[in-house]
């Protein structure tokens, strides 16, 4: 909180109240938990590790430090819920990026770089759709 916003108790600036009543960040809004993560593995059996592979393997944060292969846990488990909505890779594309969007506010790839790793995140979901 800002100073000013501190000083005059009686008194509540523009700033301060903008400032108190701010939305909260995608992270804070949307945390995934390790609960929530056993849930969603389970749930989506193998498909979880499948999408996380997938963009881990695109990488297009360039989060890849040859040990962190989970880097991408948490943008699965908003992903996930989502794809029973898509009737093909092009609305993925668009999940993935509203998605990575949300997570990485404004740092986060235009759309058209996630044409493949949708593409083969699509190929997942059929093929978990089929097993389940």
């Amino acid at each position: 909180m800002s100073k000013s916003c501190t000083e005059s108790p009686a008194v509540l600036h523009l700033a301060c109240f903008q400032w108190l009543f701010q939305p909260q960040t995608h992270s804070q809004l949307t945390r995934v938990t390790s609960s929530d993560r056993k849930k969603l593995k389970s749930q989506y059996a193998g498909l979880y590790e499948r999408v996380s592979q997938i963009l881990f393997s695109h990488d297009l944060k360039a989060l890849d430090s040859g040990d962190n292969s989970d880097e991408y846990e948490s943008e699965v488990g908003t992903i996930l819920p989502r794809l029973r909505h898509a009737a093909n890779p092009d609305e993925v594309a668009r999940i993935v990026f509203e998605e990575f969007a949300k997570w990485f506010d404004s740092d986060s790839p235009p759309l058209d770089a996630f044409e493949k790793s949708a593409r083969d995140i699509w190929d997942a979901w059929l093929e978990f759709k089929q097993r389940t």
